[in-house]
């Protein structure tokens, strides 16, 4: 969910009421002393006592008189105000957790019902999809990490964000059956999608910035003769953590992994024509197989090969030798 505006403090009754009453006992004070100096029997002013004089109140005599309640005041009137305040923010985040399951509830309902509506069926009707996508696209932008999580795990087991590729492995293909709901453009930012499987989804051009996907697992698998794949193309990944995360022939193509962390990732047989790797820590990956990109442009983009498999196959070091090799023997 986006960052809302926190509500400005503001004092309570009793807090109001309390720093007037202070206020109005310093001024009494004051005024009451004022008047003691003019009546002997206060012992404000100067007087005799055995004989000897005693001197009038000093400033540092009214300092020590007034700093007591001086304290109080501010101790009060401060610690009222961060009371309040850590009271108003955790009110604010028990009201935007409750906010955002209300949220979150009604929309499985709604798709549920979708779902099942004899007259305008979800999975049948283009009108009941563009409406579907819609609500959808609206919830992910007020969701935070963990419920954009639960609308994620939802449309990959309803199976409404599945695409199914035919035989061909050709990447410019078309897809058999395209998802009930396209989430192009949705907002996964700083989603929580650690240790999910999703099975076989399609995510094209979805935004993922800074989302944690470590251990995430998105794979590909033949049944019969439907090749079901995983989707990725033009996917915004910036500062994703993929930290040993699954990507076995996902489909990649234009997908932006800027600074993300892939180490450890298994991206075996994954289509990454024009992927943009600029700064990604590629450490430990395993890049086997993959299409589209060169040994020469990943260590271009990369900030670390170190311990990676190349798309030909070769460990990095071993690559990285054989070439220093080549140009010294040419």
């Amino acid at each position: 969910m986006e960052q809302q505006e926190q509500p400005r403090w503001r004092p309570t009754g009793r807090q109001v009421l309390w720093t007037v009453g202070v206020g109005i006992a310093l001024v009494a004070l004051v005024v009451l002393v004022r008047i003691g100096y003019a009546y002997r029997w206060t012992g404000f002013g100067q007087a005799k006592v055995n004989e000897a004089a005693r001197p009038a109140k000093t400033l540092w005599d009214w300092l020590n008189l007034l700093i007591i309640p001086f304290v109080i005041a501010v101790v009060g009137t401060v610690g009222g105000y961060f009371f309040a305040r850590s009271e108003n923010r955790a009110a604010q985040s028990i009201a935007d957790r409750r906010a955002q399951d209300e949220a979150l509830q009604a929309y499985l309902d709604q798709i549920g019902h979708q779902l099942f509506d004899k007259e305008f069926p979800l999975r049948k009707t283009l009108e009941a999809q563009s409406l579907a996508r819609a609500r959808t696209l609206t919830l992910l932008q007020r969701l935070d990490a963990k419920h954009k999580r639960s609308v994620l795990q939802f449309l990959s087991e309803a199976g409404l964000i599945v695409a199914d590729a035919p035989e061909s492995w050709s990447p410019s293909a078309p897809c058999r059956n395209p998802p009930t709901i396209k989430l192009k453009d949705a907002n996964f930012d700083h989603a929580d999608l650690s240790e999910m499987r999703l099975g076989h989804v399609d995510l094209s051009k979805v935004t993922l910035r800074g989302a944690d996907m470590s251990n995430f697992h998105l794979g590909w698998v033949q049944v019969m003769v439907v090749v079901r794949v995983s989707r990725l193309d033009d996917a915004d990944l910036s500062f994703a953590k993929l930290h040993r995360a699954k990507l076995l022939h996902t489909f990649m193509k234009g997908a932006i992994f800027r600074n993300a962390d892939l180490t450890g990732a298994l991206l075996s047989g994954a289509d990454l024509t024009n992927a943009d790797l600029t700064g990604a820590d590629l450490s430990e990956a395993n890049l086997s197989g993959a299409r589209g990109i060169s040994n020469e442009e990943l260590e271009q983009q990369a900030k670390s090969l170190e311990g990676a498999t190349m798309p030909n196959g070769q460990k990095y070091e071993e690559w990285l030798k054989s070439r220093e090799e080549g140009d010294s023997g040419s």
